[in-house]
């Protein structure tokens, strides 16, 4: 890949620490952009790399995880890192639940990717399980700020729950688009869980769970973006 060529894609924002991510995005231009990120930050080639599986679906289904995934992917890497990277069109619920221990216990020297086009069917079992991250996320700073996702974590309730009114009062008036709504929302998310993490905000049982179906709630054709920000102000604990 050229220089410019590389330079066109754009970044996914993954710091490559948690051991399974859930990638949104055009299939073919994540994918691109996967290979770019792994070879620019981790020096991880894709091209001939016996430690790189690619597997690509038009609908995931339970033969091909069992057959193709887990049976082959469970293997010692040549190197000191294998990335398995999942590629698939649609993914039904059974596929899922045999991919949940393959997602839930990390494997010794080895990242795993799944690259969907939408996260609306991914069960919150599976995506509590996973860093969801969206290629056309737009994670720089945005030009409002009331759509900041650490000065959203860091105010009190009040705060809070004046900022989500702004935010909703903003979308009624078309001063901002559902897609920087439901980015602010993903970004709220990365930030307790990195924070938690961390040790500088509570963790709380539970939460990633119930962050994950809300996370599945924004992928609705009209979802109540009044209810989810009022709640996130409510739920999520204070510093």
């Amino acid at each position: 890949m050229s220089a410019n060529q590389s330079k066109t894609l754009k970044t996914l924002n993954c710091d490559f620490t948690h051991h399974a991510y859930c990638l949104l995005g055009e299939p073919e231009a994540t994918l691109a952009s996967l290979k770019n990120d792994l070879q620019e930050l981790l020096n991880f080639t894709t091209l001939a790399n016996p430690d790189f599986y690619l597997h690509q679906y038009n609908e995931l289904k339970v033969g091909s995880v069992r057959d193709d995934i887990l049976k082959h992917t469970f293997t010692r890497p040549f190197g000191p890192l294998k990335v398995v990277t999942i590629v698939a069109d649609s993914i039904n619920d059974d596929s899922q639940n045999v991919l949940l221990k393959f997602f839930e216990e990390p494997i010794p020297q080895t990242k795993v990717f799944l690259i969907l086009p939408s996260g609306r069917k991914i069960l919150p079992t599976i995506s509590s399980r996973l860093i969801t991250l969206r290629l056309d996320s737009g994670v720089a700073k945005s030009e409002h700020d009331f759509l900041s996702a650490p000065d959203f974590l860091s105010g009190n309730i009040a705060y809070r729950i004046a900022q989500a009114e702004e935010i909703n009062k903003s979308l009624k008036d078309e001063k901002i688009t559902r897609k920087e709504v439901r980015d602010f929302v993903q970004a709220v998310f990365r930030e307790y869980l990195d924070r938690a993490k961390g040790g500088n905000l509570k963790s709380v049982p539970g939460m990633a769970e119930m962050l994950a179906k809300i996370s599945s709630y924004t992928e609705d054709e009209s979802p109540s973006w009044k209810g989810i920000l009022e709640y996130l102000a409510v739920s999520l604990p204070l510093k």
